[in-house]
């Protein structure tokens, strides 16, 4: 399940970095969720020429070019929390974004589908991986003050469905590799995080 929470990290952060051309964005890293090594990964390819890497500020988090597994990746050393403006070259195309290095806490109030509460499961994660297969009822939750909620995708990993937009309160079933990712935005910073309940029978 660990490879599973990398594999959506992951596309989370195709999402916000890839999808928009690398106008600039702002991204919210979460200081208390990186290895030992305070490692972040931003960009990876096996192709790009990555150059002029910089960080307008280096006591919070350097970028540095690594390679690994026939991938050369822009990652950058986490220093401590803070706002850093990132930029670097891809091939010739400049990307940009603001970074802020934050300490995760759990953004909601409550969380329920149907009677079964879930809420403490994201006290330290972004992801609940445990969900019974066959588990229905309506998907409730609230959140705390300074989050606003953007979208909520029910979807399933076995197929190549697109993922189906739901409403808050909307009833739902767990089948075989279901996921459901709920996308909060921070209203202080401006970033989104996603938080996914997945079925344990994945």
């Amino acid at each position: 399940m660990k490879k599973l929470y990398t594999i959506m990290l992951a596309a989370v952060f195709s999402i916000l970095l890839g999808l928009t051309g690398f106008a600039e964005q702002k991204l919210g890293v979460p200081q208390n969720f990186l290895g030992k090594d305070k490692l972040h990964p931003f960009s990876g390819c096996s192709t790009d020429i990555y150059s002029d890497l910089k960080s307008s500020n280096e006591k919070v988090l350097t970028l540095q070019k690594t390679k690994k597994d026939g991938m050369i990746w822009v990652t950058a050393k986490i220093k401590k929390t803070g706002k850093a403006t990132v930029s670097f070259k891809s091939n010739d195309e400049q990307e940009k974004f603001t970074v802020y290095v934050v300490k995760y806490a759990n953004p909601f109030k409550s969380l329920k589908i149907g009677n079964k509460n879930y809420t403490s499961k994201f006290k330290k994660s972004f992801t609940y991986h445990k969900i019974p297969l066959g588990t229905s009822g309506k998907l409730k939750f609230s959140i705390k003050k300074g989050w606003k909620l953007v979208n909520i995708y029910k979807m399933n990993m076995s197929t190549a469905a697109v993922a189906k937009k739901i409403k808050k309160g909307s009833k739902v079933k767990f089948a075989k590799k279901d996921v459901i990712e709920i996308d909060l935005m921070n209203k202080k910073y401006g970033f989104t995080w996603a938080f996914y309940l997945t079925c344990k029978a994945f």
